[in-house]
């Protein structure tokens, strides 16, 4: 019996740097590799034979049908057969897939359409799926027929599947199974009354709205194993259905609490995390990274050509990066990579360090954050380390993060962001109601001062007016602290190098740690800088809420230096 495919060797050579790739894609390969040691405590197995039949389907009995390969067997790449291996190797307890949605994200000329055409061909004909209903789906049926047409013509190259497949416009079926595929549109008549075995959704970056996706994956429910293949190129707006998805896929790689997914399967190609670099784009030594196509169905000439228009005109270097290189357009560089703010988790001896205990009593800075009346609202602690001094900043942070119950169970309907789990783990604190509770807020933040000496709380007014004023009758000490590039400046500043340099440790709150994800900073013509709520990829609070607490202790300990000797004076 066959063991192990170009896909399984294709993780070893990522994983070892045999094969120079992102992090994203390394996590992919580890992930996998993982899972074979131990997904079976789990309740999942590998099943060679059942990823073999799917490899030997597609490279046996499809053919390409265009240009100089026309007609040639379709052979998968070693990043294809990765894909395949997995989706269709991976099964349950029950022997039934494991995966049940792929997020696959690669550039333009990488084989994408002829892949999904490949998959939703498996689904229909070789799954052992009786009445197997298969979709290629999107906004719109004629971008839905692009890999519909994909299919059929691959079906045309085949003699063997042509005995048993019926060819139309608009339908291709299996009348000996009763199963079928059709494009679908949602421009179309109606998308009611599906019995979805398996679907295709070819470039999601172009969908507005969720409408086609939830559709699609909501009428999937009576199936045992069916599969939404999703597959994209890099798109523009962090406010899709693709660019949801996309986080959700790298939360899932990362195994950021709350996000492990067993049934999601998910490669990124792209660039997207080395932007930070603005003449990365430039490096040929990294555009194979983005595209594991290069010098297959993606010529490196045209590639070069393509590269070269960009350099010399300025207004086409966003598109070339988007399509050619997979960095997201539009969408700023992240602040804090997520490497370096898992290392500032508290730990002793190894062990996760409880800082609420550790630091019990210990002198804090606050900063509270609160958002409209149906948001996450936070409250962070700045505890300064005893030798601490204005030059060199250290210590630690606790983030309290509140949200109104019905939201939290509202927000985990759509299962991408883990409310419920985190409000379980009390990593959310769930407050009465659907809207913010002003009151249980208050005695919180009231009983953390019976708990911590707590010099004294920064305030955004905006939102904050009414528990601002309650706390100060508790003779609780509130300072305006207002949101703009003048006071977030120094301390946002000051955050990162602290987490950079390992001077700041914090409780390891997942919730947090998503959040530090998904901060956008904005600098104005001064070079300062701030968190941008707006233009951040999601829930910024407790960050926000963190600078403001560090920035009310820079504001009472403002720094100091000496002149001649012996005198201090301020600066």
């Amino acid at each position: 019996m066959r063991l192990y495919s170009y896909g399984h060797n294709y993780a070893l050579d990522v994983v070892s740097g045999k094969i120079k790739q992102t992090k994203i894609v390394q996590l992919a390969c580890k992930r996998y590799l993982d899972d074979l040691d131990n997904a079976w405590e789990r309740g999942y197995y590998f099943d060679t034979e059942r990823a073999w039949h799917a490899i030997d389907f597609i490279q046996n009995y499809l053919k390409h049908w265009q240009g100089k390969f026309s007609g040639k067997p379709f052979i998968l790449e070693p990043w294809q057969q990765f894909i395949i291996w997995n989706i269709f190797g991976w099964v349950d307890e029950y022997g039934n897939r494991r995966f049940q949605t792929a997020y696959v994200e690669v550039p333009r000329k990488n084989g994408k359409s002829p892949l999904a055409a490949a998959i939703i061909l498996y689904l229909a004909i070789a799954d052992g799926e009786e009445g197997a209903e298969v979709y290629t789906a999107a906004t719109k049926k004629d971008q839905a027929k692009i890999t519909f047409n994909y299919a059929k013509n691959m079906l045309r190259k085949s003699e063997e599947l042509l005995q048993v497949c019926t060819i139309l416009t608009n339908n291709i079926s299996l009348p000996e199974f009763n199963s079928k595929i059709e494009p679908l549109g949602a421009d179309a008549d109606t998308m009611d009354g599906l019995s979805v075995h398996g679907a295709a959704i070819d470039e999601v970056h172009a969908h507005k709205t969720s409408e086609v996706i939830d559709v699609v994956s909501t009428a999937t429910g009576t199936k045992d194993q069916p599969l939404i293949f999703e597959i994209t190129t890099a798109g523009k707006d962090t406010q899709t259905i693709c660019y949801i998805h996309r986080e959700y896929s790298i939360n899932v790689l990362k195994g950021v609490d709350g996000f492990q997914d067993d049934n999601w399967f998910t490669i990124i190609f792209g660039l997207e995390e080395l932007k930070a670099d603005s003449e990365i784009w430039k490096n040929p030594e990294v555009w194979a990274m983005a595209n594991p196509n290069m010098d297959v169905s993606l010529k490196r000439s045209y590639f070069v050509k393509e590269f070269k228009r960009a350099l010399v005109t300025p207004s086409y270097q966003p598109v070339f990066k988007q399509l050619h290189l997979g960095i997201w357009s539009n969408v700023g560089t992240t602040w804090i990579e997520d490497e370096d703010w898992q290392k500032c988790r508290a730990k002793a001896n190894n062990f996760d360090l409880d800082l609420m205990e550790f630091l019990k009593g210990k002198t804090a800075f606050a900063g509270l954050d609160l958002a409209k009346t149906m948001d996450i609202n936070a409250y962070t602690l700045f505890f300064p380390d005893s030798e601490c001094d204005i030059s060199h900043i250290s210590g630690c942070i606790i983030t309290f993060l509140f949200c109104p119950e019905d939201q939290v169970k509202n927000r985990s309907e759509n299962k991408l962001t883990p409310y419920s789990k985190w409000a379980e783990e009390g990593h959310l604190i769930e407050t009465p109601g659907n809207v913010r509770d002003d009151d249980f807020i208050i005695n919180f933040i009231l009983d953390l001062h019976k708990r911590f000496d707590i010099q004294s709380t920064a305030y955004d007014p905006w939102e904050a007016t009414n528990i601002a004023a309650k706390l100060q009758e508790q003779e609780i000490e509130m300072n305006e602290f207002r949101q703009g590039f003048k006071s977030m400046s120094q301390p946002t500043k000051e955050f990162e190098k602290m987490v950079i340099s390992q001077r700041l440790q914090h409780d390891g709150n997942p919730v947090m740690r998503w959040m530090m994800s998904n901060v956008m900073i904005v600098s104005d013509p001064a070079e300062n800088i701030k968190i941008d709520k707006k233009k951040s990829k999601n829930k910024v609070d407790g960050p926000v809420s963190a600078v403001m607490a560090l920035g009310e202790y820079m504001t009472f300990n403002p720094p100091f230096k000496t002149i001649e000797g012996d005198v201090i004076i301020s600066i």
